[in-house]
């Protein structure tokens, strides 16, 4: 008897057992089930309009991607060294540049056998593009300007092609993003928004490369100079030769300053540089404060300038 009470109560615990892994399993299936739910609730909310197609992930995808090299190229520009100038441009050469060239060889393939520089930057700019060009032969040079449609106008875009293997062309294009970003921590250029890079074939197949750079667009140097009187002007004439004591702080020489090259914040009056491809790294030693303007350029008038210098002698 003894014996089959053993059996039997190990019958039963086993039994037992069973049962209790039997829910287990159905409450974690039921757990999966619920999380499953949650989370097709949830993407249901977030798409009202419909599922994303394929084409919509992968621009988001690609969005992400360049938010990240655009991320990691402001941390590089801010942990720029104010140290000696070799310092710097190891900088330059060792940090910014690689990244750089990683975000150039992983560019999108767009449109084939394309010349029209306007339909590409629309392409790249998911058609937020609709108007004339400015400097529409600058495309062998600087780059092309383009602005947004009267809607909103507090952007501005620059568009460079680049051939393939025209090196000197990339360095102006590197050093142009990187010292703007130099200038927008120093305070004396305009905010770079985002740089885009993209690439396709021509009838030869070579490769071509568009790079399109977002600014914050503030209003032209001339056009304010000319709109202003005396006092203002020499108001904009004294916070040029601010703008470049600044650059002489932060050790960068924008090489290539001209009334062409500056903008105005309207709000503030306060003079901003751009164009800084040709920026290099100041020496130390070099504390020069010149006027920055070649000569006969229309936005330095010495007689305004001076005009009160007589007066403030007696």
């Amino acid at each position: 008897m003894g014996r089959k009470i053993n059996r039997k109560k190990t019958y039963r615990k086993k039994t037992n057992r069973r049962k209790i892994s039997r829910k287990k399993t159905n409450r974690r299936k039921n757990t999966r089930r619920i999380t499953n739910m949650k989370r097709r609730r949830n993407i249901r909310k977030k798409y009202r309009g419909g599922m994303p197609s394929d084409s919509q992930r992968e621009q988001v995808i690609a969005r992400a991607r360049i938010e990240k090299y655009n991320d990691d190229f402001r941390r590089i520009a801010g942990s720029r060294p104010m140290g000696d100038v070799e310092s710097r441009k190891n900088h330059f050469e060792t940090e910014f540049k690689p990244k750089f060239l990683e975000y150039m060889h992983k560019a999108p393939l767009i449109i084939m056998n394309t010349d029209n520089l306007l339909d590409i930057c629309k392409k790249c700019t998911h058609n937020r593009i609709d108007s004339q060009m400015i400097d529409p032969d600058g495309a062998e040079n600087n780059g092309i300007f383009l602005e947004f449609k009267a809607f909103d106008n507090s952007t501005l875009y620059k568009l460079v092609k680049i051939m393939e293997g025209e090196a000197d062309k990339w360095r102006l294009c590197m050093r142009e993003w990187y010292y703007s970003l130099v200038g927008y921590n120093s305070g004396i250029a305009p905010r770079p928004i985002l740089i885009y890079i993209c690439k396709t074939r021509d009838n030869s197949n070579k490769q071509i490369y568009y790079i399109i750079m977002s600014y914050e667009k503030k209003v032209p140097y001339m056009n304010m100079f000319t709109a202003v009187n005396n006092e203002g002007k020499k108001a904009l004439m004294f916070d040029v030769l601010r703008v470049i004591q600044i650059s002489i702080d932060f050790l960068v020489k924008h090489g290539d300053a001209h009334s062409g090259n500056m903008i105005v914040d309207p709000e503030t009056r306060k003079v901003e540089l751009i164009d800084w491809a040709h920026c290099e790294e100041r020496e130390e030693s070099d504390t020069s404060l010149t006027v920055p303007f070649p000569p006969g350029d229309p936005g330095w008038d010495n007689k305004i300038f001076y005009e009160d210098d007589d007066e403030d002698d007696y």
